[in-house]
């Protein structure tokens, strides 16, 4: 029986292990949204896809769909993203846990996901200082906030939620950061899940 391969680009949202050397990822992909992967034998010492698929990085993915859990297959990490000059590793890992507990699982989020990836290229690009890294952070989590339905664009300027991830946008949000920064906060108390 064969199956077919889906190709795909995906953040490493969690893992646990499984058996003996076996994994299980909770993956954000581009085409199919939060899916939850099993790959065998990924925690052997000649696994060759075990350091492509750590917690919080980004990947070109192999997965099959199997009919209660998809397969990973195969992992290569995308270096640019997951360098050090990217997104601080503290703000790397609220974002991606924010997408984890507030996301639908296997719906594609594809809007959400260059959100991701637009945040990940501009700081790898500027290498933002703290002042702006927290400006930054604030942009994703309203913007990964709006894309998963958590705030409307009434509740913030219209133009940060469209905005693109650039020096001017940044500049915009460190002007009314604290404000919106309290705004976040309140709508994530509102979930029950934060």
């Amino acid at each position: 029986m064969s199956h077919t391969i889906y190709n795909t680009e995906a953040f490493v949202l969690s893992s646990r292990s499984s058996g003996e050397a076996d994994k299980t990822f909770v993956l954000f992909t581009k085409d199919f949204g939060i899916v939850s992967a099993k790959a065998t034998s990924i925690r052997k010492a000649e696994s060759k896809v075990r350091f492509s698929v750590q917690d919080f990085r980004y990947a070109d993915v192999s997965l099959v769909k199997g009919k209660t859990i998809w397969r990973l297959i195969s992992a290569r990490p995308i270096h640019d993203l997951n360098s050090v000059k990217s997104l601080s590793a503290p703000a790397r890992i609220r974002s991606l846990q924010l997408v984890a507990k507030l996301g639908p699982r296997e719906e594609p989020l594809t809007n959400l996901f260059e959100e991701l990836v637009g945040a990940y290229t501009f700081s790898s690009r500027i290498h933002p200082k703290k002042n702006d890294m927290e400006s930054l952070e604030a942009l994703l989590a309203l913007k990964i906030l709006h894309a998963l339905g958590y705030w409307g664009e009434d509740q913030g300027d219209r133009e940060l939620v469209r905005s693109v991830f650039n020096e001017e946008s940044i500049g915009k949000i460190s002007t009314v950061r604290r404000s919106i920064v309290a705004e976040l906060n309140k709508s994530l108390r509102a979930t029950h899940l934060m």
